[in-house]
């Protein structure tokens, strides 16, 4: 008997790639739905002018929900599985480590691909997209401020200084605190 696979969530690595799967899944079987609802109408009563048309418009707002879902995650991936390996294993149970959070804000969307959290404060890893590493600090920074904390998120897009700084949390006497989950609680509310 075959296994139930866990359902991803946001900040589980291969978040990403399994929502892409799943939204563009929900966008094609709301294009089939809709078009049997409107083709069946047609054929049984003859005319486009029926109250199978009105069910089909009404349908078309639940699949605009589904595309613009797929459109906000379409650019993303999911980072590298090798490196979410590496910084896992050198935390080990030191942090909360999520990875694949597509973070939303009013002027757009980022991608953050692994994320530490420890001493109340974000330490993420963004390697190269449109959005500028500032505006993903300034915008981590709203996270540690709803925490409670004052300290400036670190954002590195080269993976050796975010290894090094995996290294400095690891060899850290600070245990893993209350603040840090919260912190992780807030990014995660503001991922999609």
């Amino acid at each position: 008997m075959k296994t139930k696979e866990k359902k991803l969530r946001s900040g589980d690595y291969g978040y990403i790639d399994a929502r892409k799967r799943r939204q563009l899944i929900l966008v094609i079987l709301w294009v089939v739905v809709i078009a049997a609802v409107e083709i069946g109408g047609w054929i049984y009563f003859g005319d486009r002018m029926n109250t199978a048309t009105v069910v089909g418009i009404v349908l078309v707002l639940p699949a605009a929900k589904s595309l613009v879902g797929l459109v906000l995650i379409f650019p993303y991936h999911t980072g590298d599985a090798g490196e979410y390996e590496k910084i896992c294993s050198i935390l080990g149970d030191k942090c909360e480590v999520l990875a694949d959070l597509v973070l939303t804000r009013y002027e757009g969307s980022m991608n953050v691909t692994i994320a530490m959290f420890h001493s109340g404060n974000i330490f993420a890893y963004v390697p190269a997209q449109k959005c500028p590493p500032d505006k993903i600090r300034q915008y981590l920074k709203q996270s540690v401020k709803a925490a409670g904390g004052t300290v400036t998120p670190v954002v590195c897009t080269d993976f050796k200084k975010y290894v090094e700084y995996a290294e400095k949390i690891a060899a850290s006497e600070i245990k893993r605190t209350k603040k840090d989950d919260a912190v992780a609680a807030d990014v995660l509310s503001r991922a999609v």
